[in-house]
């Protein structure tokens, strides 16, 4: 059982103060990455690109953030190549009779045991001609063992995945996965030629979005393609001011120069992080909860001032369309977490 809301006046805040007291003058930034992490575990999941110049401290944020979450939850990636994503570790699945996508482990299940039952049935019998007919049964059984698996396809689950890029991404890297992150369909099958035993096409199959958060210190500006990146991910960038840079230097000499349990009195409590841990844990736990069996383009909450909301914004350019969009997943987002 995890901490009780109730334990905690404001949790959300609680988690953001604790963050705060290694982020100096970063309150927005840290609040961003900290509501793009917690949108993985919805439908609709959150993108965020932090770009500024090298040493802004991009990284330290995401990782002090992403470092109260759950652990097999986050994915660090140093770099990846431009289709890693599309042959991650799956499952072996195929088609039933309604065309879902159902792993093939209870049908091989299946299989074995009707192989057993024949196998049993065999060694107990001696007539001839029943026993060539029951190896033959088991040979089609084998046979039907190598045909579910030849056709079988993996699913890579994507799902309440974070993807955070500890280094500038590839473009090309981000056009590969510009699609998936578009959140057109909930699964949607990868293709590619399979040279492992003798060439021939194989799909794979990816469900769900991932979250992705990546720091970049170079401008993708000029890019062509950056509208359709702007599209699909928030982008945001450090405070870059004299007084974050002094806060930042006290902390790194308190961090350096201090005991451990100085430290621990006087910038932040490891009692205070276990708590703030726990609360995400139970904040997790509740979203996926509520948004279990909601259809990502209903989200069931109720928004009252939605009106004065439609009025206030502008209706001039497609972004806008897309800002508008990014309003009313944050709005059913925190309603989520109440």
């Amino acid at each position: 059982m995890h901490l009780e809301f109730k334990d905690v006046e404001d949790p959300t805040k609680f988690c953001l103060s604790v963050i705060c007291k290694e982020v100096k003058e970063d309150v927005k930034l840290v609040r961003q990455v900290f509501y793009v992490i917690l949108s993985a575990y919805t439908k609709n999941p959150m993108n965020l690109a932090i770009n500024a110049p090298t040493g802004e401290g991009k990284s330290y944020v995401v990782r002090k953030v992403a470092e109260l979450f759950p652990k097999p939850d986050i994915v660090y990636l140093a770099s990846m190549t431009d289709k890693a994503l599309f042959h991650r570790h799956g499952t072996l699945v195929v088609k039933n009779e309604r065309g879902d996508h159902v792993p093939i482990d209870s049908k091989m299940a299946a299989i074995d045991s009707q192989i057993e039952d024949k196998l049993n049935e065999e060694n107990g019998n001696n007539h001839r001609d029943l026993k060539k007919a029951l190896a033959h049964d088991i040979k089609k059984l084998e046979q039907g063992k190598r045909d579910l698996y030849k056709n079988a396809k993996k699913l890579i689950d994507l799902n309440h995945t974070i993807l955070i890029f500890g280094d500038t991404p590839k473009m090309s890297l981000l056009e590969a996965i510009m699609s998936l992150l578009s959140h057109d369909k909930d699964e949607v099958e990868y293709q590619y030629v399979d040279t492992s035993n003798e060439i021939k096409t194989r799909s794979n199959i990816l469900r769900g979005f991932p979250t992705v958060i990546f720091t970049a210190a170079m401008d993708y500006s000029d890019y062509p393609r950056w509208p359709e990146i702007q599209r699909r991910f928030i982008i945001s960038n450090p405070n870059m001011t004299k007084e974050k840079y002094r806060e930042s230097i006290r902390l790194i000499g308190a961090r350096f120069g201090l005991p451990e349990f100085v430290y621990d009195a006087t910038i932040v409590s490891k009692a205070d992080k276990d708590k703030a841990r726990e609360i995400i844990l139970g904040l997790k736990e509740k979203i996926l909860s509520v948004t279990a069996n909601n259809n990502p383009d209903s989200p069931n909450v109720f928004v009252p001032f939605l009106e004065s909301i439609e009025q206030s914004f502008p209706s001039e350019k497609a972004s806008d369309m897309t800002a508008a969009q990014r309003v009313y997943n944050y709005l059913t987002f925190c309603l989520w977490s109440i």
